[in-house]
């Protein structure tokens, strides 16, 4: 009999061991089909959605939270809570290291306590029952960062438990869990990422492209039909070339060959882009290669229409130019008004003494009327050198060093400037560039007056190799010539002059040093005609 007992006690064990692996391989079973459904989730809340149904088919439960870590605030947030007391639950933060939960998450330890009413960690959530209660926490963990915990209890008396197993199945599936997680976490980060990207592409001032490794358009922003009424999808697929007017696709591929030959260079180029409305647009295109895995795979870059930013340039030019011209005429507009002010008073006394001694003192008389007639002379002289350098008429006649050395010699004797005029014999120019040069040396000597303080000056112009170099040198104050404030709009005339005859003029200044004023002109080339 004893044997029989034995026997049939341990048939009941192997029978119960047998349900409980076949229970917990129908659990593994379960939980393999949920995480494959987890992982293929990718919206962060349906995941949560999956947990909370997926765990109570693993693993049965009363009540459940799921928590997100906020470490910049130091909490633990709820972001599910089911069956008992939900709105309690996702009404109460957590701080960190606070109750069971936030135990767990400050050790990265899960938790199993079958009498959480006991456990001296545990805290009351307001607003729900003190029942008895068994607990499993298990922190979320995915690649090493802590995002949530989950919270899962079971209510009722000694009876009512979590075993070892449980506890165990759960922690196998948190972390799928929290892998699914961190993965619709990522994707919804992307989606905004690119999103904000698409929106910055779009709206962007610029046309944002992208090529193949053989030129051919993988990407165009919708930008590019604001600009030049052409629209992305007619180039997807294309040579880049297609984009650009035939003039300048021998600049477009040679920087193309230049940016594969030398991959991490950044390439600028200017070109033009026929609009869809038969018009130009000039452009700067920025060109950036892209690699994989040290293979040059194409490129991508910015295409910025440089029309409304010339315009403006230019609109900034001519108001300089015209400011510092306006500057100039009303600076001689001064000198003559002082000039012949103080002239014709002189003349007004003098002839008043004149006509008192023209009776009583003849020749005193007669020096008055000398002295008279050399004021009248110095004034005459005085207008006409101003009035040359408001037109200088004479320039059409006797050519630009006569024109030059004239107007030197007239600042020399004004102003008292030790001024020197070495020049070489020079053939005539067209007269716009003529008069281009004569008003840069008048503008740079007025300078010199102005701002160089006591100081001598020179004006050398030379010819070599068919190229006219004039410079305009002083010994006096100097500025930084880095610097262009309001007081300097002379030199942006200088500089709108000389691009205007297709010349290069430089300015070379350091206080205290003195400055130079250099004009470059290549004679030998078409002149770019003046307005």
């Amino acid at each position: 009999m004893a044997v029989s007992h034995e026997h049939a006690a341990l048939e009941e064990s192997l029978r119960q061991q047998s349900a409980e692996l076949t229970r917990q391989m129908a659990s593994h079973r379960r939980l393999l089909d949920i995480n494959q459904r987890l992982l293929e989730t990718l919206d962060p809340d349906s995941v949560l959605q999956m947990i909370a149904d997926g765990l109570k088919q693993v693993v049965d439960y009363d009540n459940l939270a799921i928590y997100r870590v906020d470490e910049e605030a130091r909490e633990l947030r709820p972001v599910l809570a089911r069956e008992r007391h939900a709105a309690e639950v996702l009404g109460h933060v957590i701080p960190f290291g606070r109750g069971m939960t936030g135990w767990a998450v400050e050790h990265r330890q899960p938790l199993l306590v079958n009498d959480a009413l006991s456990d001296p960690r545990a805290i009351q959530i307001p607003g729900t029952p003190a029942d008895p209660e068994a607990i499993i926490i298990v922190p979320l963990v995915a690649r090493d960062d802590v995002l949530g915990v989950l919270n899962m209890g079971r209510v009722g008396g000694a009876e009512v438990y979590f075993t070892q197993s449980d506890f165990e199945l759960v922690q196998l599936f948190a972390g799928q869990a929290a892998v699914a997680l961190a993965n619709a976490r990522l994707y919804t980060d992307l989606g905004q990422s690119e999103a904000r990207y698409r929106f910055l592409v779009d709206n962007s001032p610029d046309i944002v492209w992208s090529v193949d490794a053989g030129g051919r358009c993988t990407f165009i922003s919708e930008s590019l039909e604001r600009h030049t009424g052409w629209q992305a999808g007619q180039l997807m697929g294309r040579h880049f070339t297609a984009l650009i007017d035939r003039r300048s696709r021998r600049v477009a591929l040679e920087a193309w060959a230049a940016i594969q030959q030398y991959p991490d260079r950044e390439r600028r180029i200017r070109v033009d882009l026929p609009r869809a409305q038969g018009d130009i647009a000039s452009v700067e295109i920025t060109m950036v290669a892209a690699h994989t895995e040290g293979r040059f795979t194409g490129a991508h870059g910015a295409i910025r229409d440089l029309t409304e930013r010339e315009s403006m340039e230019s609109d900034l030019r001519r108001q300089a130019a015209e400011l510092a011209a306006s500057e100039e005429r009303a600076r001689i507009a001064r000198e003559l008004h002082d000039s012949v002010t103080q002239a014709l008073f002189s003349m007004g006394l003098t002839s008043h003494a004149l006509e008192l001694q023209l009776d009583s003192d003849p020749a005193a008389a007669r020096q008055k009327l000398a002295e008279l007639q050399e004021l009248q002379r110095e004034a005459l002289a005085e207008m006409r050198a101003l009035i040359f350098e408001l037109r200088p008429s004479r320039l059409e006649h006797d050519g630009l060093l006569q024109a030059i050395k004239t107007h030197a010699a007239a600042v020399q004797a004004r102003r008292g400037l030790a001024l020197s005029v070495e020049a070489e014999p020079l053939q005539r120019l067209p007269l716009e560039v003529e008069e281009a040069l004569y008003r840069i040396v008048q503008e740079a000597l007025h300078n010199v007056v102005k701002h160089a303080g006591p100081c001598s000056a020179r004006i050398e112009i030379r010819l070599e190799e068919e190229v006219l170099h004039l410079k305009i040198i002083d010994d006096g104050a100097g500025f930084d010539a880095r610097r262009r404030g309001a007081e300097q709009h002379g030199l942006v005339g200088m500089q709108q002059r000389a691009e205007r005859i297709g010349a290069r003029l430089e300015v070379h200044s350091r206080r205290g040093e003195g400055t130079l004023v250099s004009v470059t002109l290549p004679v030998a080339v078409p002149l770019v005609s003046v307005d």
